[in-house]
Order: structure tokens, then C-alpha cells, then sequence
């Protein structure tokens, strides 16, 4: 920018085509239209700037050895040039400050909007942070006109790096979320960038950037393209969310556009546009295509579902600490539901009152400090206290509670880890007792009871157990590549099924994960793909042909194209009086004769604008009607096997085996998820056993 600001420019560069190649006019104004090499709108911009706001400029050129200051009066339309007495370093400062003073009406407006107008500036240098990485940007909002902190709202580095750039404008889970492509099939054009797979939408599409050889545009055409395909990858369940892409478009100096067509060069006019949206479609629907062979089970998931567990397994365990008697012992107390008589903890006479010396360690565990009464509750209504000095049995008969006292630390871990299961008749011999039970997760609640012996307050809940521990222990020990995998179509024939949970769900497991799949949704989508490749139109003739109004290029399409509407149910015809004038009002519309009859929905006439678009676009219909769509989901959401019917084992296997076969299993058609990951068989199985 400092090479364009000049001690030899011979007219100021806020005047009129200044800063462009019609900067060199003649001194009648006049511009010699030879040595123009290009057309648009060249030089326009300070000057613009400058009718609008209070501009000043701050310049320093390479070959100069001070700084210039141009300051621009509107009121007497000159420019004051003087020395700058704060640049040192080669470059050009732009300062605009009082935009709109001068127009009252825009200046209200910008008052009215301009939090608007801040989010739409932050998006603008977010795209041109994303098309130029080798560029290094702030944006810096200043929060007060007066003395208000100022707030960086972009910063990127110019590193160069596009991946580096879009982490630093949107964030690092923008970048986590969405998958790097290169695709080299464009005529004369590379594409390179980030787009998010099938399932990674947004609903709105502030996140779509084409960069066309480093300049920010707007492809209308090709975001229509990307959008169509993200759709036929996932029809229904994202029919309401948009793709999100950062895509640039690299030409090789052959692809011939122009860019000045607006003053913000962002329309642009494409010689090869038809060629490149036939490529884009075909690359960016294998790429959708692949993203739904599998689905992905990361690490995220895999913890998420370990910290569900933990924190299910901590809410059933309540430590309270009440207050005794200073002359009492200890007591623990576990709690747990009266059962049927089966489950009681009177084992036939078999517990009997054990004494020991004062104060001597019993098996494995300790005797615990007196003064002190841990309250384990369970919401169950039975009691057994564990104290420092005795076993007895507390008097269940009297008080219909059945309670009984139980010494040793590692046989309180034990039965912290029973806390779920039922009561066996008897308790084990405590030196039958393995050491591990004797953990770290029941020395620290007994220590907290030791460290909080002055403490007369109301009770204290503690979050014990040691299955949380375990569950945090084992997920962070593995890598994220042990965590993350992928769940492919062709492994469902491998899954082992376990059986019908509440009459919805399947239950199977593949090695040791272990999945939970909806009867309903996978039957509805076995169904749905079923009904969709067997789908024929049956055409419905109209009493009366309707006139339908379309474009005339859309219009000469239809009747060029006949053959292929018919295939989709739709009759079009030349409209009966139409006189063969090119130039006729005729060539705007044709009449449908007939339409597609669908058992759950009704097409109209109109419907056929949906098709010749197709045609228009990608010079054939690439997926019928949306309401084609509605129909076949609706029908067999209706015919497939319900919540709440019982399967057999065989039943189970082919839903589970129809799911491999799908184009897309992952949701019914209506965008409930077939199947969810619940946990690691070996996670569940650690627990089982050291509940038995």
C-alpha cells in the first residue's frame, strides 16, 4: 500500500479515479482510454471514504525517508498534506472517524443498527482473514467513544497457514469439526479448504467462503451446488441445517471472470461456471457420501459415557456425618432397601456377637477413631453399622430396621461396592477378603471422618466409591487413538446380540463396545431406502391442463426435456395457443397435463419449477421431488415394526444385518438416530464383578 501513495502523484489520491490506472488524466480530466488495461471500478474507494467521514492519512513510502499526513476537507473539497511527525516505519494508516456526520438519515440508521453492523464487520474480516492467510489482521472495537477499553474481536497472525487462520478467526473446534479436501477436478482450478462432513450443519450459513484466487466472492451457484448435495447425502435430517465450508479456488491464469461487476467485486462472472459446478457436485457428493459409510466414536463420547456412569454411581452414595456422645465409638452406618424376606440380614442365626480386645485391628482393616458416627444412605430403610470395637446385631426385631455392626475398613469398602446389589444371607469371612478391597477411595472417606473430629456442625456429604475413580482412571490412561474409532456399515453383521431392552431397543455389542439400536428407526430406514429405489411416478391426468409460469429459459428446457418429466409423473405441453414467436410472452409458460400422485402427499402443478431447476442446474434431475421425500418416510415410518412389539432372536438379527446394507444407517429418515453408543463391556464388567 505504500508504493500507491507517492510523492509523485500528481493528483491527490481523495479525488476521483485517483488510486487506480485511470490515476494518469490529462490535465483537462480527460483519460487516455489506451492505456487502461482493465475496466471497473478503479481508484473509488478513498475517495468515497473520504465524502463520508473525517479522513486523514498516514503514509510513509519505501524510498522515503519521513512520513506525509493527507488530511481531506469535505467543506472545501482539498487535501492538506504536512510532514507526520509519529510515522518511523515504511506503510499506510487509513483513520476515518465521524462516518455519516454529514448525512443525518444514514447516520441515525447506523445508530440504530450498529450492533448489526459490528457483527456483520467482524464476519467480513473473518472471510478475508480465511482468503488471504498470509495477511496478518486485527479488528479492535473500543467499547466507550471516549475512554472505553478496547476489545480485539480478530487476530490472526499471517502465518500463511489456512488452517492456522481459520482456528485463530472461528476457533479450534471449527477446525476440529470439519474435514480438509483438495480436489483438483475443476477445469483450469484447484479447490482447497475445510468443509464440514453430513451431520456437522449449521442452521444458519455465516460459515460458506469462496475464496477465488485470494479474493473474497460470492458464488451463488456453486453454495447452491454444495447445498443440494449436503441434502441428497442426508435428505431429511438435514433438510433444515446448511453446510458449512471455507473453500479456495485457485485458476491456473486460463479460467477467464471478471470481478468488476459491483463496486465490492464479490459478483463474479465465471466463463467454465457450468463445467465447475458439474465437478463441484461430483466431488462434493463422494465426499458426503463417504462421510456416511461410517460414523465416529470419539473420545468425547467414550468420556462423556464414562462420566454419566461416574456420576450415576457417586448420587447413589450419600456419606453424612452426624454428631455422637463423646463417650461413644465410631459407627458407620451403610443403609440399605428392606427386600423380601429372602434378603433379610438375619442368616438363620448364623451372626453372632463377636467381641475382640479394645482397640486391636480385626482381618485386613483397622479399628476406627471413636467419637465419630459415619452415616452411609442409600435410600434404603435397612441399617449396618460398622464401628472400631464390636459385630453385633442392634436390635432389628425391635425396630423393624435391621442393622448390624460390622469392624474393619476393607469390609465397609466391600460393602461400599454392594451398595446396588442385593443382600446375600451372609456376610463372607473377613479373611476370605481380598487386600484390593482395601482401596484408596475408603482410606480417604475414613480419613476425612478422622480429620473432621472437632466438627459439631450438621452433616457433611462426601463423595465416595471407588468406581468414579476407576472410570476416570482408565478413560484418561488411553490415547485418543485408542479412544476414537470408527463404526463402519459392514460391522453390524459382526455385532452379538444380547437381547430386546422395554420393547424398543436392541442391545448388542461389537468386541467390547456395546451399542443400543432402535427397533423403529432402523426398520423405518431399511424401509424408507426400500421404498426409494422401488418409487415409479404413477402420473395422475388432470381434468384440465394448468399453466404454469416459469422463466423462458426454464421453460424451453421443459418441453426440450419432456421425457425425463414424465418419468417423474408431470405431462408438460406447449401451451395451446402459443404462436411460435420468439420473442412471445407464450415462452414463459407451459401446461402440465398431469402430476405424480403420492399416498401420503399431494403434488401440485407448480411442483414442476422444483424439477426444471434441477435441469437448469445440473442438466439432469438428480433426486425427485421433496415431497416424493415426505411420502416414502411417512409410509414406512407406518409400516415398520412399531416400540413396544416383542422380537424373537431371529427378528433382532435381521434388523440389526438390514442397517449394513444401507446407503445411510445412521437415522430414520425423519432424523432419529438408529443406533447410540452406551459404554465398554470391559467397564461394565469390572463393575459385575466387584459387586459379586
Amino acid at each position: 500500500m505504500s508504493k500507491r501513495v507517492s510523492s509523485k502523484r500528481r493528483r491527490p489520491t481523495t479525488q476521483p479515479s485517483s488510486s487506480g490506472e485511470t490515476a494518469s488524466v490529462d490535465d483537462d480530466g480527460g483519460v487516455e482510454a489506451s492505456s487502461v488495461d482493465s475496466l471497473g471500478f478503479r481508484g473509488e474507494a478513498l475517495h468515497s471514504l473520504a465524502q463520508l467521514s473525517d479522513l486523514v492519512i498516514d503514509t510513509m513510502s519505501m524510498s522515503a525517508t519521513s512520513g506525509v499526513t493527507l488530511t481531506h476537507s469535505v467543506e472545501t473539497n482539498t487535501t492538506t498534506v504536512s510532514a507526520s511527525v509519529t510515522r518511523t516505519s515504511h506503510g499506510t494508516t487509513v483513520s476515518s472517524s465521524n462516518l455519516f456526520a454529514r448525512f443525518p438519515v444514514r447516520r441515525g440508521e447506523l445508530q440504530r443498527t450498529k450492533k448489526k453492523q459490528l457483527q456483520d464487520t467482524i464476519q467480513l474480516i473473518k472471510q478475508y482473514a480465511l482468503s488471504r492467510p498470509d495477511v496478518k489482521l486485527i479488528l479492535q472495537h473500543r467499547l466507550d467513544a471516549a475512554d472505553g477499553a478496547v476489545v480485539t474481536l480478530v487476530s490472526t497472525s499471517g502465518s500463511g497457514d489456512l488452517q492456522r487462520s481459520l482456528g485463530e478467526a472461528y476457533g479450534g473446534r471449527i477446525v476440529g469439526s470439519m474435514m480438509h479436501v483438495h480436489w483438483a477436478s475443476l477445469p483450469h482450478c484447484e479447490v482447497s479448504g475445510y468443509i464440514a462432513p453430513v451431520g456437522g450443519g449449521r442452521t444458519t450459513s455465516d460459515m460458506q467462503v469462496f475464496a477465488l484466487d485470494g479474493r473474497v466472492v460470492d458464488l451463488p451457484k456453486l453454495a447452491k451446488t454444495l447445498h443440494d448435495t449436503f441434502l441428497e447425502a442426508h435428505p431429511n435430517a438435514a433438510q433444515r441445517t446448511c453446510p458449512a465450508y471455507f473453500l479456495s479456488l485457485k485458476t491456473d491464469g486460463t479460467a477467464a471472470y471478471d470481478v468488476n461487476l459491483a463496486p465490492n467485486k464479490r459478483r463474479v462472472l465465471l466463463q467454465l461456471e457450468r463445467e465447475w459446478v458439474e465437478a463441484l457436485r461430483r466431488e462434493a457428493l463422494r465426499m458426503f457420501k463417504t462421510s456416511t459409510d461410517a460414523m465416529e466414536i470419539t473420545a468425547a463420547t467414550k468420556n462423556a459415557v464414562a462420566r454419566d456412569l461416574a456420576r450415576a454411581d457417586e448420587r447413589r452414595l450419600s456419606l453424612t456425618l452426624t454428631p455422637v456422645s463423646a463417650t461413644s465409638h465410631a459407627q458407620v452406618i451403610l443403609s440399605a432397601d428392606r427386600r423380601s424376606g429372602s434378603d433379610s440380614l438375619q442368616p438363620s442365626g448364623s451372626l453372632r456377637k463377636r467381641e475382640r480386645d479394645d482397640g486391636a485391628p480385626l482381618g485386613l482393616g483397622m479399628s476406627l477413631p471413636p467419637d465419630r458416627r459415619l452415616l452411609l444412605d442409600d435410600d434404603d430403610d435397612r441399617d449396618v453399622e460398622v464401628t472400631s470395637n464390636s459385630v453385633v446385631d442392634t436390635g432389628a426385631e425391635e425396630e423393624g430396621d435391621e442393622q448390624m455392626i460390622v469392624t474393619d475398613e476393607g469390609l465397609l469398602d466391600y460393602y461400599l461396592h454392594r451398595r446396588t446389589a442385593r443382600f446375600e444371607s451372609r456376610f463372607p469371612d473377613l479373611s476370605s477378603l481380598p487386600a484390593s478391597m482395601v482401596t484408596e477411595g475408603a482410606s480417604q472417606s475414613v480419613e476425612s471422618v478422622e480429620q473432621s473430629s472437632g466438627n459439631k456442625k450438621n452433616k457433611t456429604t462426601t463423595k465416595g466409591g471407588n468406581k468414579p475413580k476407576k472410570i476416570s482412571k482408565s478413560i484418561n490412561a488411553q490415547t485418543d487413538d485408542e479412544l476414537n474409532q470408527m463404526l463402519h456399515k459392514t460391522d453390524f453383521e459382526k455385532m452379538e446380540i444380547h437381547g430386546q431392552f422395554n420393547h424398543g431397543f436392541i442391545v448388542a455389542s461389537l468386541g467390547e463396545d456395546l451399542y443400543i439400536i432402535d427397533q423403529h428407526a432402523s426398520d423405518e430406514k431399511f424401509n424408507y431406502e426400500q421404498l426409494c429405489q422401488k418409487y415409479v411416478a404413477r402420473p395422475q391426468p388432470l381434468v384440465k391442463p394448468i399453466r404454469v409460469a416459469m422463466e423462458a429459459d426454464e421453460a424451453l428446457l421443459a418441453l426440450e426435456r419432456a421425457a425425463e418429466l414424465r418419468a417423474h409423473g408431470f405431462i408438460v405441453q406447449r401451451p395451446p395457443d402459443h404462436d411460435g414467436a420468439p420473442g412471445g410472452s407464450n415462452n414463459l409458460a407451459v401446461t402440465v397435463a398431469s402430476v405424480p400422485i403420492l399416498p401420503y402427499d399431494t403434488v401440485v402443478p407448480q411442483d414442476v419449477c422444483e424439477l426444471t431447476a434441477q435441469l437448469l442446474q445440473y442438466q439432469s434431475i438428480v433426486r425427485p421431488l421433496k415431497a416424493v421425500w415426505h411420502s416414502m418416510a411417512t409410509k414406512a415410518c407406518r409400516s415398520s415394526i412399531m416400540i413396544g412389539a416383542v422380537l424373537n432372536d431371529k427378528m433382532m438379527r435381521t434388523i440389526v444385518d438390514h442397517l449394513g446394507t444401507l446407503d445411510q444407517p445412521w437415522n430414520c429418515p425423519h432424523g432419529r438416530p438408529t443406533l447410540r453408543y452406551l459404554g465398554s463391556l470391559a467397564t461394565f464388567r469390572d463393575d459385575h464383578q466387584r459387586i459379586d
